[in-house]
């Protein structure tokens, strides 16, 4: 029996991958005339097997459970309550009858188009808002926004999608805009130009119109010489209190330059090279997660499959940290956020196996639990050397979904972890969008803020174990007066002074949405 060799298919210096192996079986014996022709074969097949049957990378049973979990929740998600799956919701919309009330039918049309521009589909949004125009003007039926505007707001859109991601460069869409930022194809900001032109007639105090208008008159090389004086937005808006230069992006270059959705990115040393790898999310239930490896010489590979990452989709935010001691990046996986009813979605824990490769263990540690969320902070609130977990949930519309704090029980060999919010007091009620650990007191046991959308925030004192061993936390932030700013997001602490003592930045937040023109469905 001739003796196999294996040849795995994994880059020189990373631990081997449990893949499918190719074998060159070697000949022991045979003419000599005919060994070269046995080994061109040999090769030949070798080729054509791998060719043919590409090895199917490792994949945990607990990651696989996951993606199927996913793809289930993402088949059954619904566009009439769901205002962000845009594609969807096009579809759903042409669904409705139309109302015989010509006012009625105008706004369910407008609504339509609307929906057809988040959708990405530019110039299917311009068709309608065009054929809208006129017979809005017929019975002097006003939208808000105004027609004008939604039309020019779908042309810069076109303009963005044929300049600035079809024939993207590194200055494009950087402020102000110029040199190769300049869009090639005008069509879409010039017809953009027209309208908001059209309107600033009308409405000249429209700061957001007038600041459209310079962005148009940027992207054609026009800016500041030709925008009319009583709209310009003087050149000096641009400039910096100090010069930090610019960064280059090099992301095109390196392969990176990826077209998606709101997510999260993580820069770290995944695999332990010594090179940073890159591993970034986008918020959709259809977006696959996606690794870079960093191979040491200014380039990177996708390594997303080998990975074992196939159908760990979604994320508004992944958060880092090394859960487990191993001494590699595990990554927390954050989904649901802002859907409300359609988000109940489950976060995802990936254990980093120190290989290239990651597992889901959501529900082997015990962190499985349905509820919108997009943000979570890791810190050892008990100093036990052992990262516990604050989840911030979104209650909404008297949906309660009360935050979340895992507690780990520090055991590597069978690490869980438990979740003690209630018991340790931050079980925080809210629309809760930031989540932030820091000693603000020095008194050597880190603390918790809580940032909220709606309603005041939350700072929470670590007052360490209590006589029956557990751990509480106090809520300090009327006395140390950081309740504010209503409507607030992100958080963090750093001491920006120096002084030894952390200071806390919380940053507002405000959308208003526009539904004067929405018909009720």
């Amino acid at each position: 029996m001739p003796a196999p060799i294996t040849a795995w298919p994994w880059p020189t210096g990373r631990s081997a991958t449990p893949y499918a192996p190719c074998r060159l079986w070697r000949a022991s014996s045979g003419c000599a005339e005919n060994r070269n022709m046995r080994s061109m074969l040999g090769v030949a097949l070798v080729a054509l097997s791998c060719a043919t049957e590409p090895p199917v990378p490792y994949q945990a049973p607990s990651t696989k459970h996951m993606a199927t979990r996913l793809a289930e929740i993402a088949q059954n998600l619904n566009p009439a309550i769901n205002t962000y799956i845009n594609s969807a919701r096009v579809e759903y919309l042409k669904t409705l009858p139309q109302p015989s009330d010509t006012a009625a039918r105008l706004r369910a049309n407008a609504y339509l188009a609307r929906e057809l521009l988040r959708a990405g589909q530019s110039q299917a949004a311009i068709d309608e808002f065009e054929k809208l125009q006129p017979q809005l003007q017929q019975i002097n039926l006003k939208l808000t926004p105004d027609v004008r505007v939604l039309l020019g707001l779908s042309y810069m859109r076109l303009g963005e999608q044929e300049n600035c991601l079809a024939r993207h460069s590194t200055a494009s869409c950087l402020l102000p805009i110029g040199g190769d930022g300049v869009h090639t194809i005008e069509r879409g900001s010039r017809s953009a130009l027209a309208e908001f032109t059209a309107y600033l007639s009308d409405h000249p105090d429209d700061l957001t119109v007038r600041w459209l208008l310079n962005i148009a008159y940027m992207t054609l090389g026009m800016y500041p010489e030709q925008v009319p004086a009583q709209w310009l937005v003087p050149p000096e808006v641009f400039v910096s209190d100090h010069d930090i230069k610019r960064f280059a992006d090099v992301a095109p270059a390196l392969g990176l330059d990826l077209v998606s959705m709101a997510g999260g990115s993580i820069m770290d040393y995944f695999d332990g090279d010594g090179h940073l790898d890159i591993m970034v999310s986008s918020w959709g239930l259809n977006d696959q997660i996606r690794y870079f490896a960093n191979l040491g010489n200014r380039t990177f590979a996708e390594r997303t499959a080998a990975a074992g990452l196939t159908g760990i989709v979604g994320g508004l935010q992944i958060v880092h940290a090394d859960y487990d001691n191993n001494g590699y990046a595990d990554v927390l996986v954050l989904r649901g956020g802002w859907w409300e009813d359609d988000g109940l979605h489950p976060n995802s824990l990936l254990h980093n196996n120190g290989n290239g490769t990651f597992a889901d263990v959501t529900e082997q540690v015990g962190l499985l639990t349905f509820h919108p969320t997009q943000t979570a902070a890791w810190g050892d609130y008990d100093n036990d050397g052992w990262l516990d977990l604050f989840v911030g949930n979104e209650s909404y519309g008297g949906r309660i979904h009360r935050c979340e704090l895992f507690h780990s029980n520090g055991r590597a060999e069978d690490l869980q972890f438990a979740e003690v919010a209630e018991a340790t007091g931050v079980a925080v009620v809210g629309y809760v969008k930031g989540a932030a650990w820091g000693d603000y007191n020095n008194d050597g046991l880190i603390d918790l803020y809580v940032s909220r959308l709606t309603g005041t925030n939350f700072l929470f004192a670590n007052d360490g174990a209590n006589e029956f061993g557990g751990w509480t936390f106090t809520d300090k932030s009327k006395e140390a007066g950081v309740t504010e700013p209503l409507g607030s997001f992100p958080v963090w602490f750093w001491d920006y002074d120096n002084d030894g003592w952390l200071d806390i930045f919380v940053s507002g937040y405000h959308y208003e949405a526009n539904y004067v023109d929405v018909q009720d469905e």
